[in-house]
């Protein structure tokens, strides 16, 4: 008895206050909204911050790799090698592998530059997401003679006809595929 007329009561409000559906649902929409925006920033504020450290991660390996081998012959260099120097970061080790920040194992290895032997090093650093791969590539070209997206040339100051690197060229190649693969070399 006593609930119905508390009921009564509050019919009887001439100027009842709350939200209608339609606000509530405007609200919710403003906040969906919102969440919607900033996980569209944060995720492109993550991919940035992949794509520095993919970047520092492939100029300490060279710093590396030229800090170990002092003299341009870099016969035995491998990733295991380098791992186990110490001359990186361990955030950039795991086991005796180098990996970049998507978890993917990079190489290293001596190669023949012109008519010498082991007288140059690749780093292959696979994995890298098409959204990432042109920023990586652009940072870090100059301190290699050949860069190569996938299968694409984009960089190389050792062939006889050199291929001067091209921003557009290296875009092009990072488009090809979802995920690429670098190689730098350097001497």
């Amino acid at each position: 008895m006593r609930t119905k007329s508390m009921l009564k009561k509050y019919r009887n409000i001439p100027n009842q206050k709350g939200l209608t559906l339609l606000e509530l649902l405007l609200a919710i929409g403003l906040v969906a909204v919102v969440i919607g925006v900033a996980i569209y920033i944060f995720g492109g504020a993550q991919s940035g911050t992949n794509a520095y450290k993919g970047t520092q991660n492939v100029l300490t390996i060279s710093a590396a790799v030229k800090g170990l081998y002092p003299t341009p012959n870099y016969n035995g260099v491998s990733a295991a090698v380098i791992a186990s120097s110490k001359k990186v970061p361990d955030v950039y080790v795991s086991g005796a592998n180098l990996v970049n920040p998507w978890g993917q194992n990079i190489t290293v290895a001596a190669v023949n530059v012109g008519t010498g032997t082991n007288n140059g090093f690749t780093i292959t650093d696979p994995g890298i997401p098409t959204n990432e791969c042109n920023s990586i590539a652009s940072a870090v070209q100059s301190n290699f003679q050949k860069l190569t997206i996938g299968a694409t040339v984009v960089k190389d100051d050792t062939a006889a006809t050199p291929v001067v690197y091209s921003p557009g060229a290296a875009a092009t190649a990072c488009a090809a595929a979802a995920s690429n693969s670098l190689i730098f070399q350097g001497t």
